[in-house]
């Protein structure tokens, strides 16, 4: 079911978009994922965000949207996000891959694919794994398999 924006074009549950280093993302990017319901959850060190297609993309002025190679896994995802937004207490560097509560934006896209396929479909990592992702792992280190689908700027 894609979910069409203000700007002329359509997400679909499980996108990740993509912000890089600026200002506003504290020098290291920004990551969100789209729901099954069209509003994009992320987690920035204000707490946990829900915003509609729009707000996010006025938010963060220039956004490249990724595309998980396997739809229903994305769809898969994009549910398992909705359920641990629900845990998450507050934004943290936290380098526990399975600490749910206290997350950033690129570990909780991490468990979102993880926990909806029991494994690591994205980088090779382990809930057992201690690590901070960083958001442009999304553009260089995901093994083929999400594709940049389009970048939007808003002047």
């Amino acid at each position: 079911m894609p979910f069409p924006s203000s700007y002329g074009f359509n997400l679909r549950p499980g996108d990740i978009l993509y912000c890089g280093k600026n200002k506003y993302t504290w020098g290291v990017g920004h990551v969100g994922i789209v729901g099954t319901d069209g509003l994009v959850r992320h987690v920035i060190p204000y707490g946990k965000q829900l915003n509609s297609i729009d707000v996010f993309f006025t938010n963060f002025a220039r956004v490249s949207v990724y595309r998980y190679e396997d739809e229903k896994v994305s769809f898969e995802a994009a549910e398992m996000s909705e359920e641990l937004f629900k845990e998450i207490e507050r934004y943290s560097l936290h380098p526990s891959l399975k600490n749910v509560r206290f997350t950033h934006c690129t570990k909780y896209i991490w468990q979102s694919f993880y926990y909806s396929q029991s494994k690591d479909v994205i980088w090779d990592h382990s809930e057992k794994d201690w690590l901070i992702i960083l958001p442009w792992f999304f553009r260089y280190k995901t093994k083929g398999a999400f594709k940049k689908v389009l970048t939007f700027r808003l002047n």
